[in-house]
C-alpha cells in the first residue's frame, strides 16, 4: 500500500513478468518484491532467506519505498540495498549466533555478495553478468576464506545434534529486533 500505482505499474510490472517467465521454483534464487511486499524463498539456506527479509525491511523503513525499490534496480546502484542487508545479517548473527551460525553466515554471505557485485560491474558487457557472477563469488569464497584464518574460525557444520535449529534458537532470544 505504501508504494504509488505508477512504481507498481511500471517497474513493479517489469519485476512481475521476470517472475512469470523465470519462475523462482524452476530456476530457484530467494528474493524479496517490493512491489508486491512478497519474499520468495525457494532454498533452505537460512542467510539467504536473512538477507532477503532484510531487504524488506530496509524498503519498508524508508519514506518513499517505491522510489527506493525503483532506484535498487539501477546497475551499480542497486547494490547499496545487498551491502544493507549483508551488515544486518552479519550483525544479527554477531550479537544471537553461534559461532558455527557465524561462520555459516560468512562463508554464504560472502560469496554471495561477490556474486551480486560481480553481475552488476559487468552487466554493461555482453553476457557479462553470468560470467561476472562466477568471478564475483570466487572472489567472495577467497575473501570469506582469507577472513577465516585471520579470525581463526573452524569450518564447522551449523547443525551438529547438540544445537537447536538456527530458527528455533533465535526465536528464544528476549531483546531479539527481529521480532518486533
Amino acid at each position: 500500500r505504501r508504494i504509488s500505482p505508477g512504481w507498481k505499474y511500471t517497474v513493479g510490472l517489469y519485476d512481475h513478468l521476470k517472475y512469470t517467465l523465470l519462475p523462482g521454483r524452476i530456476v530457484g534464487g530467494d528474493w524479496y518484491n517490493p512491489f508486491t511486499d512478497t519474499v520468495h524463498v525457494y532454498s533452505d539456506i537460512a542467510p539467504l532467506a536473512m538477507a532477503r527479509v532484510a531487504y524488506a525491511k530496509d524498503v519498508r523503513s524508508r519514506a518513499q519505498p517505491g522510489t527506493y525499490a525503483a532506484s535498487q534496480e539501477i546497475p551499480i546502484v542497486g547494490m547499496m540495498h545487498e551491502t544493507i542487508a549483508n551488515q544486518e545479517i552479519l550483525a544479527y548473527e554477531q550479537e544471537f549466533g553461534t559461532e558455527a551460525q557465524r561462520a555459516e553466515s560468512q562463508r554464504i554471505l560472502f560469496p554471495d555478495y561477490g556474486s551480486s557485485w560481480g553481475g552488476q560491474v559487468a552487466s554493461f558487457l555482453p553476457f557479462g553478468s553470468s560470467i561476472g557472477r562466477l568471478v564475483g563469488a570466487g572472489v567472495g569464497h577467497a575473501s570469506s576464506a582469507i577472513k577465516d584464518g585471520f579470525t581463526g574460525n573452524s569450518q564447522t557444520s551449523p547443525h551438529d545434534a547438540s544445537e537447536s535449529p538456527p530458527m528455533q534458537r533465535r526465536a528464544t532470544h528476549q531483546n531479539n529486533p527481529w521480532l518486533r
